[in-house]
């Protein structure tokens, strides 16, 4: 798949606007608010053609991806289209902690700090593991393993959905 990018200038001809035109099935033109637009095709020639076929007036130049970039950063459609990409992150990241209570989301951190410290120093005061593992009866070795496993897991999992989200941010 090719990617090139174009400006353009609308011109006020005698009966109309006259503005990048055109598109197919193989070539797929992704217009903004902006006098710029994005080419999508499976060859470079496709895009060529598509490119040299457009009116002399609208003086189109081709741009490099952060030219084009800086040019529809604020457009009504990348906006969106970061929005969307945002509700699917929030989408995703609430399934992986439903079902677990906002208060004890909010503990995570400390639970997390009490534990590392303690691996550290053994010595180090935990008050909140200590509550959970008297309330849960369980060894507080055996929680403090548990908090960082969990931790870990969820770190990796945001961090990789995190990673997509961005990776989807870059291609804008």
């Amino acid at each position: 798949m090719f990617i090139k990018y174009v400006s353009f200038q609308k011109v006020q001809a005698e009966h109309t606007v006259l503005e990048f035109r055109g598109g197919s099935e193989t070539v797929k033109v992704n217009y903004f608010d902006v006098p710029a637009v994005s080419i999508e095709a499976e060859t470079e020639a496709e895009i060529t053609a598509l490119i040299a076929s457009q009116p002399l007036e609208i003086n189109c130049v081709e741009i490099t991806k952060d030219a084009f970039s800086l040019l529809v950063k604020e457009t009504s459609q990348v906006k969106r289209k970061l929005q969307v990409i945002n509700d699917e992150f929030d989408a995703k990241v609430y399934a992986l902690i439903s079902g677990v209570p906002e208060a004890e989301r909010t503990s995570w951190t400390k639970q997390e700090t009490e534990a590392r410290t303690y691996l550290a120093d053994p010595l180090v005061a935990t008050p909140m593991i200590d509550a959970l593992a008297d309330a849960r009866g369980v060894p507080k070795d055996y929680l403090v393993g548990k908090i960082i496993e969990k931790a870990d897991l969820y770190s990796s999992a945001v961090g990789v959905m995190i990673g997509a989200r961005q990776a989807q941010e870059d291609l804008l």
